[in-house]
């Protein structure tokens, strides 16, 4: 879980995919402050914190990758997931816990 009290900037990426995907921009603030999982991402070296999340009138998986500066936290990308995702991401050793 990330402190309250630091900051989480949005890259450019990210503000256009949560347009595109007509996501709140409160969600991935709170995804990274409140995962139901995290994990490691050894492709790209984010942290990813996974949660879930209303969209419309319907419950979504979510990830958000992000990483952490001494300063801030940099929430790069957020994308729609579904278990079997986590689990091939998982098996893989692309996604440490």
């Amino acid at each position: 879980m990330i402190p309250a009290g630091r900051p989480i900037r949005f890259t450019d990426h990210l503000k256009s995919r949560l347009a595109l995907r007509d996501i709140p921009p409160n969600l991935p603030i709170e995804i990274i402050r409140y995962p139901m999982w995290t994990f490691h991402n050894t492709g790209t070296g984010y942290e990813i914190a996974v949660a879930e999340g209303v969209l419309g009138r319907k419950r979504k998986i979510l990830m958000v990758a992000y990483e952490e500066t001494a300063a801030e936290i940099v929430a790069i990308t957020v994308h729609l997931l579904d278990e079997e995702d986590i689990r091939r991401r998982i098996q893989s050793g692309r996604w440490l816990e």
